[in-house]
């Protein structure tokens, strides 16, 4: 039947590909899934495997006639592989032996697998996916760094567990045919994703999003999978496909799922799916910058875009017939320059084509008019699918009917054009169409409207006059492009005006995937480009979008409106992105804040803490100096009587779970890309905060609930410019007051040593890290009030809290039950030695000893602090079992020890605190020799003098 060009255009449903398409490519020609034992090209048996359904139960297969010939046939794979290993003389041939012969064994002469269920999928599954692994790699025979790799990793894979011996083998299956290059390996991988895209939205639509997602995934999304995968040509996953009904998927729902997953194995949508990966993967190389777009056409830009082209054949298996440089460049100027395209459309034909040469496809596109151009050439428009369309342009008349045209000026009476077409091997020199804008012009009736034919609305825009152009609706249009390029042509006040009177419809109907392309223009010209800004993006990207100035002059502007209008939950973000925006972005934070404190400790994302934090770890240093801009100029004085404690919004946590963001990135790894200007910025605010503002005492008191944690990360990661910044902001003279007390857990406030730094600095054995850490220590030692807090950080334990006075009750230990630890112990039996002389250099330090005489015993012998009832060092059976122990002479780690003990610096302040019953012990201190009878702190009647 005739298509009346004022009729929309008809969706040409694609009906597919063709049964081969749907048949699971990686079986070799001439495999049959049944007993049959044909030999194949690469003389090895095929076909021999367990089918519950044929065979009935387990046993009666393998008491069978064709067990013997399933047995010799699962050998004569393995050395398959075996021999291919040997014939490419990989280095590890013999171990990969090994592990296929240990596969043997444990199938047929040791009882490896489970009779009742791994056995029967070895047997099935198993076997199938060791048939389709040996066909595979006899195809890969070009390839054979990847044959080696497969066999190499599947090596591994078999000499595991009995379960996973069948998993590891349907992957080695999958992931080598989908390594392999040419078409139908990308094909098979486009399949699983689109098809697992589909079952993914069906799983969350009937049930919801659950907290649980992996094991959604792999319980309702995999069983539904199977159920639909044979019809597919799909390789099952773990699993029954019978296990669907556990899953509560009836007939009818798999039989839904089965035809939207079909629907969405449309030829033009895989195709539009690859095309789509393959330009972007061209503009990535191709494209440089923004003008890259568009290049001249030299020798040797050309040779590297045919290259670039190449490698994208090559991945897809394609010749260069098949796919040219012409579907990914656009020719002007006569040749001499180039356009990248941003349309993937003659890509996708290509793919099209290549799949019909292929045997895959079972239709034609579909004609949908013919034409004649300006210049009297004849043409035809063509559509495929839903998402297709392109024009072919000839020298002589595709057909006698001239009743069957559309001339250039005035349509004709439509063409009968139903059951017509061209075979794809002939559309050759085709030019992509938009289907929207197609549709649009088509639909025009050709009522006071230019010529109506593809290609029509660029002619348009390069001939019409100025006045004809702000008479076309946006609509016919269609597209991004050909509305820039009418833009282009207008003045900005006509812009403004083209853009006012079209609203209706860009606000509603413009396509979603062209709208980000007009916004860059749109809001050169103002308002209604902020108007599309607004109602396609949101305000705030407006903002961001806008030149530094104009986006001042719109905070300006709008700062009633916006302070007023912006929700509650989402004013954090609008501060995180806009404080460089002079004063009005000041005025908002004052607006929506008190003061300094309640904007620096509300939470931003989970992950991410205290707005502080956030500002630090994306080093926003402008916002940064914005704040302390704001807090030197009297911010917050006003509500100075306001104790920190009590800021609405505050989520300041303590010092023993304060987050981590200045130092760590989400993964919680150092972030090696923090810049040390950040850092600075940060110190500059906290100063201000504490010392130069009104409300610098109300601050003050809790200021190193600001402070990151954990912050011997980033000095252990020895980036040198860092960690200057980071001793700068803890050493700072006005700032150390403020925090010393909460140190410790500022340099480590998680881990295995929370709040003890030096055990976690001696438990990583780094002798150049030990000695910063003590430089570090030295020069907080030569600042005001920085040498009291020395003693703590040296000190190298993690033990529970000491029991509280009698009569006051127990007191529990924030570390449980567990005894505690001793880092310098640790050392001495692991034979740190590096680690133990590197603690000896740091206490030794003449900045840092005069500062630590007093607390050496608790340093260097675990001694127990001094009982200020009594006088004296009260041991415990703990205390006694560590000090014991770091004086076992077999320990590795003893001579360092020894050396770190009897340093004439401190020894004279640690001998007095060993007790007097360790004989031994105050012996080795002094460089005498005794030998006792019994244990070395427990007295004794009978000495003698040992080894020293």
């Amino acid at each position: 039947m005739p298509y009346p060009l004022s009729t929309p255009l008809p969706m040409a449903p694609a009906q597919g590909f063709l049964p081969v398409f749907h048949t699971r490519h990686a079986a070799a020609p001439g495999n049959a899934d049944n007993n049959e034992t044909d030999v194949d090209a690469a003389g090895r048996r095929s076909g021999i495997r367990y089918d519950a359904d044929r065979d009935g139960p387990h046993q009666a297969f393998r008491d069978g006639g064709q067990f013997t010939a399933y047995r010799r046939e699962f050998l004569d794979r393995l050395e398959f592989i075996i021999d291919l290993c040997r014939q490419r003389r990989m280095p590890d041939a013999g171990a990969i032996e090994a592990r296929f012969r240990t596969l043997y064994r444990h199938r047929f002469e040791a009882d490896y697998f489970d009779t009742e269920h791994e056995l029967p999928l070895m047997d099935s599954a198993g076997k199938r996916a060791l048939d389709g692994f040996c066909d595979t790699l006899a195809r890969a025979a070009a390839r054979p760094d990847r044959q080696m790799t497969a066999i190499r990793e599947l090596s591994l894979g078999v000499v595991v567990c009995a379960s996973g011996i069948v998993a590891n083998l349907i992957a080695a299956d999958r992931e080598l045919a989908q390594s392999l290059e040419g078409l139908c390996g990308k094909l098979w991988m486009v399949k699983e994703q689109i098809v697992r895209e589909v079952l993914r939205q069906e799983v969350d639509r009937i049930y919801g999003s659950f907290e649980l997602a992996e094991e959604n995934e792999l319980y309702y999304v995999n069983e539904l999978w199977n159920a639909i995968a044979g019809d597919l040509g799909l390789p099952s996953v773990e699993g029954n496909p019978e296990d669907a009904d556990e899953c509560g998927y009836d007939a009818g729902y798999i039989a839904a799922c089965r035809a939207k997953a079909t629907a969405a194995l449309a030829p033009d949508r895989i195709a539009c799916r690859m095309a789509e990966e393959c330009l972007s993967m061209f503009r990535g190389r191709a494209i440089s910058d923004a003008d890259a777009p568009y290049g001249a056409c030299t020798a040797e830009q050309w040779s590297r875009l045919c290259d670039i082209v190449e490698d994208i054949r090559r991945d897809l298996g394609l010749t260069v017939s098949q796919l040219g440089l012409e579907s990914f460049l656009q020719l002007h100027d006569d040749g001499r320059r180039y356009r990248v395209r941003d349309d993937p459309a003659l890509i996708a034909l290509a793919l099209l084509k290549a799949m019909s040469a292929d045997g895959l496809l079972a239709d034609m596109p579909l004609r949908l008019a013919d034409f004649v151009a300006g210049d009297g050439r004849h043409g035809e428009v063509f559509m495929y699918g839903a998402l297709l369309g392109w024009r072919l342009q000839r020298d002589a008349p595709v057909s006698n009917d001239a009743s069957a045209r559309t001339t250039a000026g005035a349509p004709a009476a439509p063409p009968d054009i139903s059951g017509v077409s061209l075979p794809w091997e002939a559309h050759v020199g085709a030019e992509p169409v938009n289907l929207h804008a197609l549709r649009a012009w088509l639909a025009d009736d050709g009522h006071a409207g230019p010529e109506l034919w593809p290609g029509a609305p660029a002619t348009t825009l390069q001939a019409t006059s100025l006045d004809a152009l702000m008479s076309i609706p946006a609509e016919w249009l269609g597209s991004a492009r050909p509305l820039l390029g009418l833009l282009n042509r207008l003045s900005t006040q006509q812009g403004v005006e083209y853009l006012g009177h079209n609203l209706p419809y860009l606000l509603t109907d413009f396509p979603t995937g062209e709208r980000d392309a007009l916004l860059a223009k749109a809001i050169q010209l103002g308002e209604p480009g902020y108007v599309l800004a607004r109602a396609w993006q949101s305000e705030l990207w407006l903002v961001l979008q806008l030149a530094h100035n104009t986006a001042i002059r719109y905070l300006r502007d709008n700062l009633t409106y916006l302070a007023d209008h912006v929700p509650m939950q989402g004013r954090g973000q609008w501060l995180d992105r806009i404080m460089h925006l002079g004063e009005p972005a000041r005025d908002l934070a004052r607006l929506w804040c008190p003061d300094p404190w309640t904007l620096l400790t509300q939470s931003t994302h989970a992950l991410q803490g205290t707005r502080l934090e956030y500002w630090v770890g994306s080093d926003n240093v402008r916002a940064l100096d914005a704040v302390c801009q704001m807090a030197a100029e009297g911010w917050g004085a006003g509500s100075v009587s306001r104790t920190p404690d009590r800021v609405a919004g505050s989520s300041v946590s303590t010092p023993q779970g304060r987050a981590c963001g200045w130092c760590l990135d989400e993964a919680g790894r150092v972030a090696v890309s923090r810049d040390p200007a950040t850092i600075d910025a940060a110190r500059r605010l906290l100063r201000q905060l504490s010392f130069g503002s009104p409300a610098s005492e109300r601050y003050g008191r809790r200021l190193s609930d600001l402070f990151p944690s954990n912050v011997l990360y980033v000095l252990e990661a020895g980036e040198a410019a860092r960690s200057r910044a980071f001793r700068g902001l803890l050493l700072d003279p006005q700032l150390l007051p403020r925090i010393g007390p909460d140190l410790p857990s500022i340099l480590y406030g998680s881990g295995a040593y929370p709040g003890y730094p030096m055990s976690y600095v001696l438990a990583t054995g780094k002798k150049d890290f030990i000695v910063a850490y003590g430089t570090f220590l030295a020069d907080m030692a030569n600042t005001p009030d920085g040498a009291r807090w020395i003693a703590r950080l040296l000190m190298p334990k993690w033990l529970p809290e000491p029991e509280p006075a009698p009569g006051r009750g127990r007191v529990a230990s924030p570390h449980g039950d567990r005894p505690g630890c001793h880092a310098l112990l640790d050392a001495c039996i692991a034979g740190a030695t590096q680690a133990i002389e590197a603690y000896h250099q740091v206490l030794a330090h003449p900045a840092i000893l005069p500062h630590v005489r007093h607390v050496l015993p608790e340093l260097v012998l675990a001694a127990p602090p001094i009982d200020p009832k009594t006088g004296h060092r009260r041991w415990p059976e703990a205390r006694y079992e560590i000090l014991d122990r770091l004086f076992n002479m077999s320990a590795p780690g003893y001579p360092a020890y020894r050396d770190l003990v009897r340093d004439p610096a401190i020894l004279p302040h640690i001998v007095d605190a060993v007790p007097l019953t360790a004989i031994i012990i105050r012996a080795r201190l002094e460089g005498r020799g005794v030998k006792v009878e019994v244990d070395a702190h427990r007295p004794s009647t009978g000495v003698r003098s040992p080894r020293t």
